[in-house]
């Protein structure tokens, strides 16, 4: 169902097309056609509000790696990059779609905690030790928060929806998942990597981040498994086969924290409806994997053996120095997003910055209030998650509560090692994949 009368659609299309038109003469061809873009993304929004975020969520996983790119000028005053402008886009989608819906947010499962974390985030603006990341920062978390939240009524009206949502997340990993073949075969991933030539991060800025992507796709992957585990296995085929792929290509990433995310996934899903099976083929295929490719072998022995110039010891002093950091602001951190600019100012603007650790994280810009707030929506999560699984109307919301509940467990545990919360283009698969599993459940009442 449309959103505005279709007439008004009409206008707005062509006043859009007006507009493309005048940036074509009077700026750049490039900032043109991204305005015209956005206003024929916008015009399937408006008619088909579920269609148009799926094409932004699209989007925006087969191009994270441009993130940076200039997209949009205005008479070289004023700037904005792909990430920028994408997530302003999605922030007016859910916007426009949330206040048509105003009376039902303050129902929504975690709507209270996401507030809180939002209102201490917005806070700090006022302490805040650079303005102008704040306030950047506060944009690009309002966007996959705001995404859930309109996702929870926009999607999950029914099952047949539930399955196109995940059919439709399916699809999208189609042309993440042919780069990374591609560059498998080219090896023309990551360098730079000790021992390694190439970790393959597909249309993702990092093998980490297209990591966990791989790990999303795997868990609903399984969540398929258990619906058609009754099946006869030549109809299975095609779902064991990508399957296996998507596990193939999250090993190839070589990121430790992803692989051990994996196993920690692997491990909760062996104990749910009698799975034994399954954790002794996965731990059959990581044994295989340990003594036969010396570049796993290696990436895995770091863990717990780590050289002196591994990633992990600089783990540890990034972790020592983000410790330091907090010391110095305790109560309220030094605002939202200037994880860099506190870094900088303490140790120089020529090391790296991110502290590879999303506790340490909000130790630092928003103190141990932060912290608190964030924990306190984490464990949210968790429990709405098993209350969906405990409340569930039949087996296969049962399985997707529980692949889903296992995958947030896996996901908190890898922050501990890594930089979840500033994977947008993740966020914006994560989040509307929880609204689809409370939706229909019990979990929204407190």
């Amino acid at each position: 169902m449309p959103l505005l009368p279709r007439k008004i659609i009409g206008i707005f299309g062509v006043l859009g097309l007006t507009a493309a038109l005048f940036l074509l003469f009077f700026e750049s061809i490039s900032t043109a056609l991204f305005f015209l873009c956005g206003v024929i993304l916008t015009l399937i929004y408006l008619e088909k509000p579920a269609w148009g975020f799926f094409l932004l969520i699209f989007i925006r996983q087969i191009t994270d790696r441009y993130s940076d790119l200039t997209v949009f000028s205005l008479k070289n005053l004023f700037f904005i990059n792909l990430s920028g402008a994408l997530g302003l886009i999605l922030i007016g989608f859910s916007a426009f779609f949330l206040i048509q819906n105003r009376s039902k947010v303050s129902k929504i499962p975690l709507a209270k905690p996401i507030a809180l974390f939002m209102l201490l985030s917005l806070i700090s603006f006022s302490y805040s030790v650079d303005l102008t990341l704040s306030l950047a920062e506060f944009l690009r978390v309002s966007g996959f928060f705001m995404l859930y939240l309109a996702t929870y009524d926009l999607f999950n009206t029914n099952q047949e929806k539930k399955e196109n949502l995940l059919k439709l997340i399916v699809i999208a990993s189609v042309i993440p998942f042919m780069v990374g073949i591609f560059q498998i075969i080219t090896k023309t991933g990551l360098g730079g990597t000790t021992g390694i030539t190439s970790r393959i991060y597909s249309t993702y800025s990092h093998p980490n981040a297209f990591a966990i992507f791989a790990l999303i796709i795997f868990a609903i992957a399984m969540y398929y498994q258990f619906v058609y585990q009754n099946k006869a296995p030549i109809t299975k085929l095609p779902l064991i086969v990508y399957t296996g792929l998507t596990f193939a290509l999250l090993i190839l990433t070589y990121g430790r924290g992803g692989i051990l995310a994996l196993m920690c996934f692997s491990l909760i899903l062996s104990f749910y409806r009698g799975n034994k099976i399954f954790i002794f083929l996965i731990g059959f295929v990581f044994a295989i994997l340990f003594f036969v490719s010396p570049t796993v072998h290696n990436r895995i022995e770091d863990v717990y053996n780590p050289p002196a110039n591994s990633s992990v010891r600089w783990r540890f002093e990034q972790w020592k120095r983000s410790w330091e950091i907090f010391l110095e602001k305790k109560v309220l951190g030094y605002g939202t997003g200037t994880e860099k600019i506190a870094f900088g100012h303490e140790y120089g603007y020529n090391l790296v910055y991110q502290a590879h650790n999303d506790y340490l994280l909000m130790l630092v810009e928003l103190g141990i209030i932060g912290l608190i707030l964030y924990l306190f929506l984490l464990s949210k999560i968790l429990k709405k998650l098993y209350l969906a699984y405990q409340q569930a109307q039949n087996q296969n919301e049962k399985d997707l509560a529980f692949v889903i509940l296992a995958l947030s467990i896996s996901l908190f545990f890898y922050a501990i090692v890594n930089n979840i919360h500033n994977s947008t283009a993740i966020h914006w698969i994560y989040w509307p994949l929880l609204a689809l599993v409370l939706k229909k459940s019990k979990a929204q009442q407190e």
